[in-house]
């Protein structure tokens, strides 16, 4: 904090509650070439965590706070031209549950791999 003396030894500290796996989504992109492999986005798992901010103040007196926050799982994406196999992809990844194929009548946008989770808590 800028032109005072510090209030006193602030720590953080944090807990993770639970842990959410992820999947695979798999597109075919009409513009990719017909064998053509991207992976469009790297998996990452959900977390809900707790964090706790100590305030131990110069005059010894303590503040304890507590706050949670959630990190939804992002899927992992890739996209394929017309004659890819899902199958011939890479083995999945650790924490990645299982595949799943888009229809090829949705159109590939950024929108159409956005998991259907609300917003995470204010940090």
């Amino acid at each position: 904090m800028l032109g005072t003396a510090p209030p006193g030894k602030v720590e953080h500290s944090y807990a993770v509650t639970k842990s959410e796996d992820f999947f695979r989504r798999v597109a075919r992109h009409p513009e990719l070439e017909p064998d053509q492999v991207k992976r469009q986005q790297k998996g990452i798992p959900g977390y809900d965590v707790v964090s706790t901010v100590r305030t131990r103040y110069l005059d010894g007196s303590e503040r304890v706070r507590h706050y949670t926050s959630t990190y939804y799982p992002v899927p992992e994406i890739y996209w394929v031209g017309s004659n890819v196999d899902p199958e011939n992809l890479p083995p999945l990844p650790e924490r990645a549950t299982h595949t799943e194929l888009q229809s090829a009548d949705e159109t590939v946008t950024p929108a159409s791999f956005t998991p259907n989770r609300p917003p995470s808590s204010p940090r």
